[in-house]
């Protein structure tokens, strides 16, 4: 998130219903500070920025906008890894897709028991062989995920990704719920597809699983960037946060730099945040000084050369 910090912007200006950034990390806190925390799905279609909006939810928005301390009040951010279904199997308790979510939510536990912990003390088990999280050893391993979760006193977890999710995972993930009186947030990230409407993919997986719909918030859906806020607030706000000055000559080319990032990532929250990183790349280590941006760091990140 280093470059996006603060500013990840989709607004909608033609649909009050669907509410501009700030208001939906503040129903996101809702949803976790309830006295009985439900579930509440973040929808979008490729590129329009769940994951990082609700990492950033996780993270930087708890610590330092709310002032939480995340390691006694810990959110869990677990992904559903299309690329390792294949790597773990299947059987009687179990579905690949099952073992790669449990497997995340393991790893994600396992930072943050070595974080509250120290690294002599995390249990052995995070350290396992990811074969441990096969069929032979899932309902061990759901029962190990619960014991640490209530002992760490993890209020939320966040499954992005989630529409991978099939009907027996959903219902793994309610169970773990449910064995902690229902008082763990359950938010997920979901992509929706083109023709898709706003309770797809997660409302018949919902249904499926046989959740009460009483337990489920309003899915909220992130609109894609426009081309408008793309130039302001957010490529303002960018270049204010990589903290960093332009060498002589450069500004009068900023118009040229700003319209060739917006065709390069066309809005594409994912490309953006890529062109954050390959600035940070380029510009050097922070360490309390102001960075000079130069004419050839712009053209390695645009990949073209500015007029002369």
């Amino acid at each position: 998130m280093q470059g996006l910090r603060g500013f990840i912007h989709h607004p909608n200006p033609d649909n009050v219903s669907h509410p501009d950034t700030h208001a939906i990390l503040h129903a996101l806190d809702a949803v976790v500070e309830a006295e009985e925390p439900s579930i509440i799905t973040l929808l979008g279609k490729a590129g329009t920025g769940k994951s990082a909006l609700l990492n950033y939810w996780a993270t930087d928005w708890q610590c330092k906008e709310r002032r939480i301390n995340i390691e006694r009040a810990p959110i869990l951010v677990a992904e559903v890894d299309e690329t390792e279904r294949r790597t773990l199997g299947k059987g009687v308790y179990t579905t690949a897709t099952a073992c790669v979510t449990f497997s995340s939510i393991v790893f994600a536990l396992g930072e943050l028991a070595l974080r509250q912990d120290g690294p002599n003390s995390v249990i052995r088990w995070y350290r396992d062989e990811r074969s441990l999280y096969t069929d032979t050893q899932f309902v061990w391993l759901v029962d190990q995920v619960y014991r640490e979760i209530r002992r760490l006193r993890v209020r939320a977890v966040v499954i992005d990704n989630a529409h991978r999710l099939d009907v027996p995972t959903m219902k793994a993930l309610m169970k773990l719920r449910a064995r902690r009186n229902n008082r763990l947030a359950l938010l997920f990230g979901a992509q929706l597809a083109k023709n898709e409407q706003l309770d797809e993919p997660m409302g018949k997986l919902f249904e499926q699983a046989k959740i009460d719909p009483a337990d489920t918030e309003v899915g909220i859906e992130l609109k894609p960037l426009t081309e408008t806020v793309f130039y302001d607030p957010v490529l303002v706000d960018l270049f204010a946060d990589l903290e960093t000055d332009f060498e002589d000559g450069l500004e009068e080319h900023a118009e040229f730099i700003g319209t060739a990032l917006w065709e390069i990532t066309t809005g594409d929250w994912k490309s953006i945040n890529s062109r954050v990183k390959h600035f940070n790349r380029l510009l050097g280590p922070r360490a309390g000084r102001r960075r000079l941006l130069t004419r050839t760091i712009v053209e390695q990140v645009l990949g073209k050369k500015l007029p002369n």
